[in-house]
C-alpha cells in the first residue's frame, strides 16, 4: 500500500493497492467504486507496471547489469538521459522503443505513460491476469 499526493492537486492523495483477483471482481460488481458504508468513497483505477531499463529504455529489465549502450529516454539519442542537452524543448521529444517498433507515433519521451509501445506492453501484462480474461 502507498499513498501519495495527485501530481495534478498535491492537496488530494491517491492510493496504491494491490489486491487479489477476488478482490478486484468485487470492486467491479460495485461499479469500480470503494465504499465506506454505503458512501461510495473513491473511483478504482487499473495499473500496469512495466519495468523499464533506464540505461537503454528496453522493457524487461533493470539499468544494473544491462549491457546495451546508453540511450537517452527523452530525444533517442546515444547519450544518458540526464546528459541529453535538448531535454527542456518538448518537440525534441523522440521514443526510442517506438521509433525500433517502427511506429510513427514516437514525439514523445520513453517514459510517457500514453506511449504506444508502452501500451502494447500493458495489454500483454493484462492477458495473463485471470481477472482481465473472464471480461
Amino acid at each position: 500500500v502507498a499513498v501519495v499526493p495527485l501530481k495534478s492537486k498535491p492537496s488530494h492523495y491517491k492510493a496504491i493497492i494491490r489486491v487479489s483477483n477476488v478482490i478486484r471482481s468485487v470492486l467491479s460488481k460495485q461499479s469500480d467504486r470503494v465504499y465506506v458504508g454505503s458512501q461510495p468513497v473513491c473511483k478504482v483505477y487499473d495499473s500496469f507496471y512495466i519495468l523499464r531499463c533506464y540505461n537503454c529504455q528496453k522493457y524487461g529489465h533493470h539499468s544494473r547489469g544491462c549491457e546495451s549502450a546508453a540511450t537517452c529516454g527523452h530525444c533517442a539519442g546515444t547519450h544518458e538521459t540526464r546528459n541529453c542537452n535538448v531535454k527542456a524543448d518538448p518537440l525534441s521529444a523522440s521514443c526510442v522503443n517506438c521509433v525500433h517498433s517502427g511506429n510513427t507515433d514516437h514525439r514523445h519521451p520513453a517514459n510517457d505513460p500514453k506511449c504506444p509501445h508502452l501500451l502494447e506492453h500493458q495489454a500483454k501484462l493484462k492477458k495473463t491476469i485471470p481477472f482481465y480474461l473472464r471480461k
